[in-house]
């Protein structure tokens, strides 16, 4: 089984592609703004920006 060590490192490889991750995160903004019904929308759109920064360009 894998370890999360070898999760994250194969996550981030899955997320060198700008448009890969991209769609990631804007799923993820959208899952989770759905989930807490719109009351968190400016700081999910802050959160996914800042992780967009983080994983590059």
């Amino acid at each position: 089984m894998a370890g999360l060590g070898d999760l994250a490192d194969k996550g981030k490889d899955a997320m060198k592609d700008e448009g890969a991750s991209d769609k990631a995160l804007d799923g993820a903004e959208g899952a989770a703004d759905k989930a807490t019904g719109g009351k968190h929308s400016a700081d999910l759109d802050s959160a996914r920006d800042k992780a967009d920064d983080k994983l590059g360009d």
